[in-house]
């Protein structure tokens, strides 16, 4: 991580010289140390460490203002707190070029599921408490975030073994996007316009590329999916080495039938 301010904002100067977009994860190492879990009831009554909202929101608010000085495109990566949406749109209300993703896993789980110390559930930045996890849906609807990420980070078992605060943090979820995406649609929290936007042509903005969209003349770079499509996830049907998922053995719907790369097709599915 950058620590240093006047580093943060040269790297931004560089960056609005030649229009490039920063993406940065947002946190203030001060504030979140060694912590593990959502500063709450759940944190206090498990006795883990813990990383405030503030660790967050205070690390979002500098580099918008960064941004704003040296009129940098800026994109935040994996909130997970929903008065930093509130900065957001309070930096788009004055003009500022800002985009922001959220992972797939903070729109479903909360902190709740630290209950039993499995560190399965260890993330970083953490499951945070209900009001939050709302919060971000929310701001999906609402078009400040406007892209799902995966937060990809497989991990060997022996990673997941040790207490809960000395476990490695995150997921093994590239193959799990795609239905908690529409998890969301079946809760009727999202729209299926507004999740296949977040997995398509909110990202390709954000990269500034030709891409995420159907149209005549578009290159037909495509995934087909059948939403209704039931499976078990278990560690089998995992191709990821890293099989540290909390939705292993729950049933999940969505499965990719083909992928498509320019008209052509690169992969299908096992029917």
């Amino acid at each position: 991580p950058i620590l240093n301010s006047q580093t943060i904002q040269r790297c931004m100067e560089y960056a609005s010289t030649f229009d490039l977009t920063l993406f940065v994860n947002p946190q203030d190492h001060d504030l979140a140390q060694n912590g593990c879990a959502h500063e709450g009831p759940t944190a206090s009554k498990l006795g883990l460490p813990t990383i405030p909202e503030t660790a967050e929101t205070i690390a979002v608010a500098k580099y918008l203002l960064l941004a704003e000085h040296t009129n940098t495109r800026i994109h935040f990566n994996q909130l997970s707190v929903q008065r930093s949406l509130d900065l957001i749109q309070q930096g788009k209300d004055r003009g500022l070029q800002v985009s922001a993703d959220v992972s797939a896993h903070q729109l479903i789980l909360t902190d709740e599921c630290l209950s039993e110390f499995d560190g399965v559930y260890h993330v970083r930045p953490p499951l945070r408490c209900r009001s939050n996890r709302d919060g971000l849906r929310n701001g999906i609807k609402a078009g400040i975030i406007s892209s799902i990420c995966s937060d990809h980070q497989p991990h060997e078992v022996a990673a997941k073994m040790a207490p809960f605060a000395a476990t490695e943090p995150g997921i093994s979820s590239l193959e799990t996007l795609l239905p908690l995406t529409l998890r969301l649609v079946d809760e009727g929290s999202l729209t299926l316009n507004q999740a296949i936007a977040c997995l398509t042509h909110g990202p390709a903005s954000v990269l500034q590329i030709d891409e995420g969209v159907i149209q005549v003349g578009q290159k037909a770079n495509l995934c087909l999916f059948d939403p209704q499509a039931e499976y078990q996830l278990s560690e089998q049907s995992l191709k990821s080495t890293g099989k540290n998922s909390p939705f292993l053995n729950q049933t999940l719907k969505g499965q990719v039938r083909y992928t498509l790369l320019e008209g052509k097709i690169s992969y299908q599915s096992q029917l």
